[in-house]
């Protein structure tokens, strides 16, 4: 069946080729991302007039995004300069905008953009080394971000 005949809803994107993008911070090949989720928060307001028990949702405060980027261990060390920034106390230096793009089949051409802003990591973490173990290492990168939205 052509994904083009009326009716037909559209094929989902496929979610294993994507390319991430931080400009000078962090680039590369990355096995997993955990994208950001959009929390604005609720306040609930409950009320009681003439007798009658009412209540009211609200907005309330936004949460702010988490992505957890994960990749093979290896001798790339931007991930680890990033966050030393951090640790150091350059938080001006150390926010920066970036991309996550869900890229076609061609592993180039950009279907969905993820923009986020004033990213910063704040976790950098290393899995265990083990002398029997035939498993490739793996760092997570944790960022946290003022501002997500996806194009």
């Amino acid at each position: 069946m052509s994904a083009n005949q009326p009716g037909r809803p559209p094929d989902p994107i496929v979610s294993s080729r994507f390319r991430v993008d931080f400009g000078s911070k962090l680039t590369g090949a990355f096995t997993d991302v955990q994208l950001a989720s959009s929390d604005a928060g609720k306040v609930e307001y409950k009320f009681a007039d003439a007798g009658k028990q009412g209540y009211s949702v609200q907005p309330g405060q936004k949460a702010p995004a988490t992505i957890t980027l994960k990749r093979g261990l290896s001798n790339d060390t931007s991930a680890w300069k990033w966050h030393q920034e951090v640790l150091n106390g350059q938080i001006a230096s150390a926010r920066t905008p970036g991309t996550i793009f869900v890229v076609g089949p061609d592993g180039s051409t950009p279907l969905i953009s993820f923009h986020v802003e004033n990213a910063w990591p704040t976790k950098v973490d290393f899995s265990a080394l083990g002398a029997g173990s035939a498993a490739a290492g793996v760092e997570t990168i944790t960022l946290v971000c003022e501002n997500f939205y996806r194009e």
